[in-house]
């Protein structure tokens, strides 16, 4: 027998995949227009775990052959006609008074005392001593100590570190477990619908006491359908591994090596010298004096 839902508008079944549609049907005895349950399929967003291609770009150094353009700079001759603007004067004549000062000369005579000064030059022989400087050139021995190189080998005893390799092994726990997906169902959500409920008594939760209630359209807790959502989880997996290691131990050996040193040998050399010896002389000039 097919279920029959008693609704004056369209009724929604949440809980994932069921879409109820009233459709209206035979009228019953409540005086409400009677509709029936059509499922139809809803699409939910579920999160899923994919893997992807992920592209990396590496920078690779190639030598590339271009074409680049020369400019070379070339020089036209090109004729074209400018409209120039040609001024003219024209002159007009104005007449306009003008006044004008005129300046005239009177003179005038002024007496005043000047004193004139006659120069006279007279000259006397002044004698006066000079000293003027005279160079000499001395030759004159000189000694100074140079310090020569000597290079000298000698066998050193010098301590050189090697590396010898060592390899190791140890015990390396890798996980090697993978993401599975398995359908787990939903718990359905009781949500108040709207029911075409008949006449009776029913007790009233309130008051506690049994009343006669008229059929009619009414809310009541309705459970939705159970819906099975895929859940990936990870599934670990360790497994034991031995990975070598390799290490470099270092050891000491003494080897003659042979070093060249330099060493400075003190030398006493002497060498003639020029030196210039400058000397002021006294003479005797005579000068005229004004």
């Amino acid at each position: 027998m097919k279920p029959y839902v008693r609704l004056c508008g369209a009724l929604l079944l949440s809980g994932g995949a069921v879409l109820a549609v009233a459709r209206p049907a035979a009228a019953q005895t409540c005086g409400c227009a009677t509709y029936r349950v059509v499922n139809k399929v809803v699409y939910d967003q579920v999160p899923v775990t994919t893997w992807r291609l992920e592209y990396e770009t590496v920078m690779e150094e190639q030598q590339v052959t271009s074409l680049r353009p020369e400019w070379i700079e070339e020089q036209r001759e090109r004729r074209y006609t400018v409209a120039k603007p040609v001024t003219e004067t024209a002159t007009r004549e104005e007449r306009y008074v003008v006044r004008r000062p005129v300046y005239e000369t009177e003179y005038r005579e002024e007496s005043y005392d000047k004193v004139s000064y006659v120069t006279e030059t007279q000259t006397r022989q002044e004698r006066y001593l000079v000293q003027r400087p005279v160079v000499e050139t001395q030759m004159r021995e000189q000694q100074y100590t140079v310090r020569r190189a000597v290079q000298e080998t000698v066998m050193q005893d010098q301590a050189v570190t090697a590396y010898q390799p060592v390899t190791s092994y140890h015990t390396q726990y890798v996980d090697q477990g993978q993401f599975v997906t398995a359908l787990q169902p939903t718990t359905p959500v009781v949500r108040n619908r709207l029911w075409c409920v008949p006449g009776g008594y029913q007790v009233d939760p309130a008051t506690g006491q049994t009343a006669y209630y008229r059929g009619g359209l009414r809310w009541v807790p309705t459970q939705g359908p159970t819906v099975l959502r895929p859940v990936t989880t990870y599934m670990p997996n360790v497994v034991a591994q031995q990975v070598a290691t390799t290490s470099y131990q270092p050891v000491t050996m003494t080897q003659q090596v042979p070093v060249t040193v330099n060493r400075l040998v003190d030398e006493v050399v002497t060498q003639q010298v020029p030196v210039t010896v400058q000397r002021m002389e006294t003479t005797e000039e005579v000068r005229e004096v004004p």
